[in-house]
Protein backbone atom coordinates (compact mmCIF):
# COMPACT_ATOMS: atom_id res chain seq x y z
CA UNK A 1 0.00 0.00 0.00
CA UNK A 2 2.79 2.44 0.88
CA UNK A 3 4.59 1.51 -2.31
CA UNK A 4 1.48 2.30 -4.37
CA UNK A 5 1.18 5.69 -2.67
CA UNK A 6 4.79 6.52 -3.57
CA UNK A 7 4.37 5.36 -7.17
CA UNK A 8 1.15 7.32 -7.64
CA UNK A 9 2.65 10.50 -6.22
CA UNK A 10 5.76 10.09 -8.36
CA UNK A 11 3.65 9.73 -11.50
CA UNK A 12 1.65 12.85 -10.64
CA UNK A 13 4.79 14.89 -10.00
CA UNK A 14 6.42 13.74 -13.23
CA UNK A 15 3.42 15.11 -15.11
CA UNK A 16 3.12 18.29 -13.07
CA UNK A 17 3.59 21.12 -15.56
CA UNK A 18 2.80 23.85 -13.05
CA UNK A 19 6.22 23.92 -11.43
CA UNK A 20 8.29 27.07 -12.11
CA UNK A 21 11.36 26.62 -14.30
CA UNK A 22 13.68 27.96 -11.61
CA UNK A 23 12.99 26.48 -8.24
CA UNK A 24 15.07 26.50 -5.08
CA UNK A 25 16.49 23.09 -4.24
CA UNK A 26 16.26 23.90 -0.54
CA UNK A 27 12.90 23.16 1.07
CA UNK A 28 12.41 24.65 4.51
CA UNK A 29 10.28 22.52 6.83
CA UNK A 30 9.40 24.02 10.20
CA UNK A 31 7.08 21.35 11.50
CA UNK A 32 7.21 17.76 10.29
CA UNK A 33 4.79 15.28 11.82
CA UNK A 34 5.39 11.59 11.25
CA UNK A 35 2.49 9.12 11.51
CA UNK A 36 2.58 6.68 14.37
CA UNK A 37 3.90 3.18 13.63
CA UNK A 38 1.45 0.31 13.51
CA UNK A 39 2.01 -0.86 17.08
CA UNK A 40 1.20 2.62 18.40
CA UNK A 41 -1.86 3.18 16.20
CA UNK A 42 -4.27 1.36 18.53
CA UNK A 43 -4.18 -1.98 16.66
CA UNK A 44 -6.12 -5.09 17.78
CA UNK A 45 -5.23 -6.21 21.30
CA UNK A 46 -3.27 -9.39 21.87
CA UNK A 47 -4.09 -11.98 24.52
CA UNK A 48 -1.04 -13.38 26.26
CA UNK A 49 -2.81 -16.69 26.89
CA UNK A 50 -4.63 -17.20 23.59
CA UNK A 51 -2.28 -15.45 21.16
CA UNK A 52 1.24 -15.27 22.58
CA UNK A 53 1.48 -18.55 24.50
CA UNK A 54 0.71 -20.87 21.52
CA UNK A 55 3.36 -19.10 19.40
CA UNK A 56 5.86 -19.33 22.26
CA UNK A 57 5.24 -23.04 22.78
CA UNK A 58 5.62 -23.71 19.07
CA UNK A 59 8.94 -21.89 18.91
CA UNK A 60 10.31 -23.42 22.13
CA UNK A 61 9.32 -27.00 21.35
CA UNK A 62 12.41 -27.85 19.20
CA UNK A 63 14.70 -26.45 21.92
CA UNK A 64 13.35 -28.28 24.97
CA UNK A 65 11.59 -31.40 23.70
CA UNK A 66 12.79 -34.58 21.96
CA UNK A 67 12.63 -34.31 18.17
CA UNK A 68 9.78 -36.84 17.87
CA UNK A 69 7.56 -34.88 20.27
CA UNK A 70 8.54 -31.49 18.84
CA UNK A 71 7.54 -32.73 15.37
CA UNK A 72 4.09 -33.66 16.66
CA UNK A 73 3.60 -30.07 17.84
CA UNK A 74 4.94 -28.56 14.61
CA UNK A 75 5.09 -31.24 11.87
CA UNK A 76 5.81 -28.65 9.19
CA UNK A 77 9.28 -28.14 10.68
CA UNK A 78 10.30 -31.43 9.06
CA UNK A 79 7.50 -32.44 6.68
CA UNK A 80 6.58 -29.16 4.99
CA UNK A 81 8.04 -28.14 1.62
CA UNK A 82 11.24 -26.16 2.03
CA UNK A 83 12.67 -25.99 -1.48
CA UNK A 84 15.07 -28.29 -3.32
CA UNK A 85 18.44 -27.64 -1.67
CA UNK A 86 19.54 -26.97 1.89
CA UNK A 87 20.29 -23.43 3.03
CA UNK A 88 23.95 -22.51 3.30
CA UNK A 89 25.18 -21.17 6.63
CA UNK A 90 25.77 -17.40 6.57
CA UNK A 91 24.70 -17.14 2.94
CA UNK A 92 24.03 -13.56 1.79
CA UNK A 93 20.82 -12.45 0.10
CA UNK A 94 21.04 -13.42 -3.56
CA UNK A 95 17.60 -13.21 -5.14
CA UNK A 96 16.72 -14.89 -8.42
CA UNK A 97 13.79 -13.17 -10.16
CA UNK A 98 11.58 -14.04 -13.11
CA UNK A 99 8.72 -11.93 -14.43
CA UNK A 100 5.24 -13.04 -15.46
CA UNK A 101 2.90 -10.89 -17.55
CA UNK A 102 -0.75 -11.91 -17.94
CA UNK A 103 -2.15 -9.84 -20.83
CA UNK A 104 -5.47 -8.05 -20.95
CA UNK A 105 -7.27 -10.67 -23.06
CA UNK A 106 -6.66 -13.27 -20.32
CA UNK A 107 -6.75 -11.22 -17.14
CA UNK A 108 -9.62 -8.78 -17.69
CA UNK A 109 -12.28 -11.50 -18.26
CA UNK A 110 -11.05 -13.23 -15.11
CA UNK A 111 -11.37 -10.06 -13.00
CA UNK A 112 -14.88 -9.57 -14.39
CA UNK A 113 -15.67 -13.16 -13.45
CA UNK A 114 -14.40 -12.49 -9.93
CA UNK A 115 -16.70 -9.48 -9.63
CA UNK A 116 -19.69 -11.54 -10.75
CA UNK A 117 -18.91 -14.16 -8.11
CA UNK A 118 -18.20 -11.74 -5.27
CA UNK A 119 -14.53 -12.63 -4.75
CA UNK A 120 -11.28 -10.77 -5.18
CA UNK A 121 -8.92 -11.41 -8.13
CA UNK A 122 -6.31 -12.03 -5.44
CA UNK A 123 -8.08 -15.31 -4.63
CA UNK A 124 -7.71 -16.53 -8.20
CA UNK A 125 -4.03 -15.56 -8.26
CA UNK A 126 -3.54 -17.48 -5.02
CA UNK A 127 -5.25 -20.69 -6.16
CA UNK A 128 -3.52 -20.53 -9.55
CA UNK A 129 -0.16 -20.16 -7.78
CA UNK A 130 -0.92 -23.20 -5.63
CA UNK A 131 -1.99 -25.32 -8.59
CA UNK A 132 1.18 -24.36 -10.48
CA UNK A 133 3.29 -25.23 -7.44
CA UNK A 134 1.45 -28.54 -7.08
CA UNK A 135 2.43 -29.54 -10.61
CA UNK A 136 6.08 -28.86 -9.84
CA UNK A 137 6.02 -30.41 -6.36
CA UNK A 138 3.26 -33.06 -6.32
CA UNK A 139 2.29 -34.85 -3.13
CA UNK A 140 3.74 -32.26 -0.76
CA UNK A 141 2.33 -30.19 2.09
CA UNK A 142 3.25 -26.56 2.50
CA UNK A 143 2.55 -23.43 4.51
CA UNK A 144 1.58 -20.28 2.62
CA UNK A 145 1.72 -16.69 3.84
CA UNK A 146 -0.48 -13.84 2.60
CA UNK A 147 0.50 -10.33 3.77
CA UNK A 148 -2.53 -8.35 4.95
CA UNK A 149 -3.10 -4.58 5.02
CA UNK A 150 -3.91 -3.75 8.66
CA UNK A 151 -4.83 -0.05 8.38
CA UNK A 152 -8.54 -0.74 8.77
CA UNK A 153 -7.97 -2.63 12.05
CA UNK A 154 -6.52 0.40 13.82
CA UNK A 155 -8.75 2.75 15.84
CA UNK A 156 -9.23 5.12 14.22
CA UNK A 157 -8.44 3.52 10.88
CA UNK A 158 -5.18 4.65 9.29
CA UNK A 159 -5.82 6.41 5.94
CA UNK A 160 -4.76 4.52 2.84
CA UNK A 161 -2.30 7.23 1.80
CA UNK A 162 -0.29 7.09 5.04
CA UNK A 163 3.10 5.51 4.45
CA UNK A 164 4.16 2.91 6.99
CA UNK A 165 4.51 -0.80 7.67
CA UNK A 166 0.89 -1.50 8.66
CA UNK A 167 1.04 -5.16 7.74
CA UNK A 168 0.19 -8.55 9.17
CA UNK A 169 0.05 -12.02 7.62
CA UNK A 170 -2.57 -14.72 7.11
CA UNK A 171 -1.00 -18.18 7.14
CA UNK A 172 -2.64 -21.29 5.72
CA UNK A 173 -1.51 -24.89 5.32
CA UNK A 174 -2.16 -26.80 2.10
CA UNK A 175 -2.04 -30.59 1.88
CA UNK A 176 -2.13 -32.75 -1.27
CA UNK A 177 -5.78 -33.55 -0.53
CA UNK A 178 -6.72 -29.86 -0.30
CA UNK A 179 -5.04 -29.28 -3.65
CA UNK A 180 -7.20 -31.86 -5.39
CA UNK A 181 -9.14 -28.96 -6.88
CA UNK A 182 -11.79 -29.67 -9.52
CA UNK A 183 -13.51 -26.28 -9.54
CA UNK A 184 -11.08 -23.36 -9.34
CA UNK A 185 -13.89 -20.86 -8.66
CA UNK A 186 -15.14 -22.81 -5.64
CA UNK A 187 -11.60 -23.14 -4.30
CA UNK A 188 -10.97 -19.41 -4.80
CA UNK A 189 -14.22 -18.51 -3.04
CA UNK A 190 -13.37 -20.76 -0.10
CA UNK A 191 -9.94 -19.17 0.22
CA UNK A 192 -11.44 -15.68 -0.14
CA UNK A 193 -13.89 -16.37 2.70
CA UNK A 194 -11.18 -17.86 4.92
CA UNK A 195 -8.93 -14.85 4.33
CA UNK A 196 -11.69 -12.36 5.12
CA UNK A 197 -12.73 -14.16 8.31
CA UNK A 198 -9.14 -14.37 9.56
CA UNK A 199 -7.96 -10.84 8.78
CA UNK A 200 -8.30 -9.64 12.36
CA UNK A 201 -6.13 -12.49 13.63
CA UNK A 202 -3.71 -11.92 10.76
CA UNK A 203 -3.39 -8.28 11.79
CA UNK A 204 -1.84 -9.39 15.12
CA UNK A 205 1.06 -11.25 13.55
CA UNK A 206 3.64 -8.46 13.50
CA UNK A 207 2.61 -7.27 16.99
CA UNK A 208 4.27 -10.26 18.66
CA UNK A 209 7.62 -8.49 18.34
CA UNK A 210 6.95 -6.48 21.48
CA UNK A 211 6.97 -9.69 23.53
CA UNK A 212 10.58 -10.47 22.64
CA UNK A 213 12.43 -10.37 25.98
CA UNK A 214 15.65 -8.82 24.70
CA UNK A 215 16.18 -6.76 21.57
CA UNK A 216 18.02 -7.25 19.25
CA UNK A 217 19.33 -10.59 20.58
CA UNK A 218 15.89 -12.23 20.83
CA UNK A 219 14.96 -10.95 17.38
CA UNK A 220 18.09 -12.45 15.84
CA UNK A 221 17.52 -15.74 17.70
CA UNK A 222 14.01 -15.92 16.23
CA UNK A 223 15.49 -16.10 12.74
CA UNK A 224 18.55 -18.20 13.55
CA UNK A 225 16.31 -20.79 15.21
CA UNK A 226 14.68 -21.41 11.85
CA UNK A 227 18.10 -22.23 10.42
CA UNK A 228 18.87 -24.59 13.31
CA UNK A 229 15.49 -26.28 13.79
CA UNK A 230 14.21 -26.76 10.24
CA UNK A 231 15.18 -29.81 8.24
CA UNK A 232 16.68 -27.82 5.35
CA UNK A 233 17.80 -24.75 7.26
CA UNK A 234 14.73 -22.66 6.37
CA UNK A 235 11.11 -22.71 7.51
CA UNK A 236 9.98 -23.08 3.88
CA UNK A 237 6.66 -22.54 2.21
CA UNK A 238 5.37 -19.90 -0.19
CA UNK A 239 4.21 -16.30 -0.01
CA UNK A 240 1.86 -14.33 -2.24
CA UNK A 241 2.26 -10.58 -1.83
CA UNK A 242 -0.51 -9.05 -3.94
CA UNK A 243 -0.98 -5.28 -4.19
CA UNK A 244 -4.28 -5.70 -6.02
CA UNK A 245 -5.37 -3.08 -8.55
CA UNK A 246 -3.08 -0.09 -8.83
CA UNK A 247 -5.28 2.98 -8.76
CA UNK A 248 -3.82 6.06 -10.39
CA UNK A 249 -4.99 9.23 -12.08
CA UNK A 250 -5.38 8.70 -15.81
CA UNK A 251 -2.88 10.66 -17.85
CA UNK A 252 -4.21 12.85 -20.65
CA UNK A 253 -3.10 12.65 -24.26
CA UNK A 254 -0.52 15.36 -23.68
CA UNK A 255 1.04 13.81 -20.57
CA UNK A 256 4.81 13.44 -20.78
CA UNK A 257 4.81 10.25 -18.73
CA UNK A 258 2.35 7.40 -19.22
CA UNK A 259 2.12 4.25 -17.16
CA UNK A 260 2.59 1.27 -19.48
CA UNK A 261 3.38 -1.59 -17.09
CA UNK A 262 4.51 -2.06 -13.51
CA UNK A 263 6.35 -4.78 -11.62
CA UNK A 264 7.47 -4.96 -8.01
CA UNK A 265 9.68 -7.45 -6.25
CA UNK A 266 11.02 -8.30 -2.80
CA UNK A 267 14.35 -9.84 -1.87
CA UNK A 268 14.38 -13.54 -1.07
CA UNK A 269 13.91 -14.67 2.51
CA UNK A 270 16.89 -16.77 3.50
CA UNK A 271 15.42 -18.14 6.76
CA UNK A 272 11.76 -18.67 5.89
CA UNK A 273 9.83 -18.68 2.60
CA UNK A 274 11.36 -20.73 -0.23
CA UNK A 275 9.33 -19.13 -3.06
CA UNK A 276 7.59 -15.79 -3.30
CA UNK A 277 5.13 -14.42 -5.85
CA UNK A 278 4.51 -10.65 -6.02
CA UNK A 279 1.60 -9.37 -8.10
CA UNK A 280 -0.17 -6.16 -9.11
CA UNK A 281 -2.92 -5.32 -11.61
CA UNK A 282 -2.34 -2.34 -13.93
CA UNK A 283 -4.45 -1.34 -16.92
CA UNK A 284 -6.45 -4.60 -16.64
CA UNK A 285 -3.27 -6.67 -16.90
CA UNK A 286 -1.51 -8.74 -14.25
CA UNK A 287 2.19 -8.25 -13.58
CA UNK A 288 4.07 -10.69 -11.35
CA UNK A 289 7.58 -11.40 -10.18
CA UNK A 290 8.65 -14.81 -8.96
CA UNK A 291 11.54 -14.69 -6.48
CA UNK A 292 13.68 -17.17 -4.56
CA UNK A 293 17.09 -17.45 -2.94
CA UNK A 294 19.70 -18.52 -5.47
CA UNK A 295 20.51 -22.24 -5.21
CA UNK A 296 17.48 -22.92 -2.98
CA UNK A 297 15.37 -24.23 -5.88
CA UNK A 298 15.99 -26.39 -8.93
CA UNK A 299 16.33 -23.78 -11.67
CA UNK A 300 15.08 -26.08 -14.43
CA UNK A 301 12.00 -26.96 -12.42
CA UNK A 302 11.06 -23.45 -11.28
CA UNK A 303 11.59 -22.11 -14.81
CA UNK A 304 8.47 -24.05 -15.81
CA UNK A 305 6.32 -22.09 -13.34
CA UNK A 306 5.65 -19.27 -15.84
CA UNK A 307 4.05 -21.42 -18.54
CA UNK A 308 2.12 -23.56 -16.04
CA UNK A 309 0.73 -20.49 -14.27
CA UNK A 310 -0.33 -18.82 -17.54
CA UNK A 311 -1.86 -22.09 -18.74
CA UNK A 312 -3.96 -22.42 -15.59
CA UNK A 313 -5.31 -18.88 -16.00
CA UNK A 314 -6.09 -19.49 -19.69
CA UNK A 315 -8.11 -22.60 -18.85
CA UNK A 316 -10.34 -20.99 -16.21
CA UNK A 317 -13.99 -21.37 -17.30
CA UNK A 318 -15.57 -17.92 -17.39
CA UNK A 319 -19.28 -18.69 -17.73
CA UNK A 320 -21.38 -18.74 -14.60
CA UNK A 321 -22.88 -22.13 -13.84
Amino acid sequence: MSLCTIWNTLLQELNNDNEPEEKSKIISVRHLKFPLPYELSNPPSISVIWDVLPVLLKSLAPKVLPVSIANLINPLSTEGWKGDFEAVEEEPHDTEVRTIHVPLDIWKPITEGCKQRGISPHAIVFISMMLAWKQLYPGQTTEVSTPVNCRAWCHPAVPANVIGNYVGAYTSVWTPKQLEIKDIWKAAKRYHQDLQSNKKEASKQSLFLKYLPEYPASYCDYWYDKRKNSSMGRAGGLELSDLGKFKFEEQGDHATWKLIDLYFCQSAQTFTVALGLNSITVNDQLYCTLGWQKNALDFGKISMFHDIFIGILKDIPLKLK
